[in-house]
């Protein structure tokens, strides 16, 4: 679990409402009053939209955040509105301050972005493992190996030096030829099963007499 919140740099702990203040405190509250304070008497229609959201923003946080501030800033494209847009030319000495805003909705939504997907990640991950273990209880009832269960176990008996060398004893006259079809798609246990009962294929007295070949097709990788 800690890992995928490592992944997102999200202290697994942390709530929606402590990003919120970590972002938004209250330096960033007073320096919009300050704003607010010096557009709030323009006669200009764009400004006085400015300041209404501003001050409802100062007064209601971030109840009216997600769906009224940032649309305010932010495209619905993520791209940041032109600073016209939000203010008039006359008060274009703020837009450094306009900048910041955006650039701070920015990095809160990315971060509450990542705190969502993290979370929602733990919880598939957790729903998964209880299937797993559901489906692991009811093979172990029944008697039931599955696919891997065949590549896992069969791996595990060739490493167990108690049994090997019989096990390829008994196999060798078994087979002269070995076909890997789809080697692309081959994993690390199925390999390792096959280097297990290749790796005498051609140098034991019994391989003198025998015409042997491993013959391996797949795509590139």
């Amino acid at each position: 679990k800690q890992d995928i919140f490592n992944c997102f740099s999200i202290d697994e702990s942390q709530s929606e409402e402590e990003i919120f203040n970590e972002f938004f405190d209250d330096k960033f509250f007073q320096e919009i009053c300050e704003f607010i304070s010096h557009i709030k008497f323009s006669d200009k229609k764009r400004d006085q939209k400015t300041v209404k959201i501003l001050s409802d923003f100062v007064i209601n946080k971030k109840e009216i955040f997600p769906e009224y501030y940032n649309h305010f800033f932010i495209k619905n494209t993520k791209d940041p509105k032109k600073i016209s847009a939000i203010i008039n030319k006359e008060f274009f000495q703020y837009s450094s301050f306009i900048e910041r805003n955006q650039n701070l909705i920015n990095d809160y939504l990315d971060k509450i972005n990542s705190l969502k997907i993290a979370n929602d990640t733990n919880l598939l991950l957790e729903f998964i493992d209880q299937i797993l273990t559901k489906y692991e209880s009811l093979k172990c009832k029944k008697s039931l190996l599955d696919y891997n269960d065949l590549i896992i176990k069969t791996e595990s008996l060739l490493k167990n030096s108690d049994y090997v060398d019989w096990i390829k004893l008994k196999m060798d006259g078994f087979f002269d030829h070995i076909l890997i079809d789809e080697s692309q798609d081959t994993n690390n246990r199925q390999w390792s099963i096959i280097k297990s009962i290749t790796e005498d294929f051609f140098f034991i007295e019994t391989a003198l007499n025998q015409d042997r070949k491993i013959f391996i097709i797949g795509d590139d990788k």
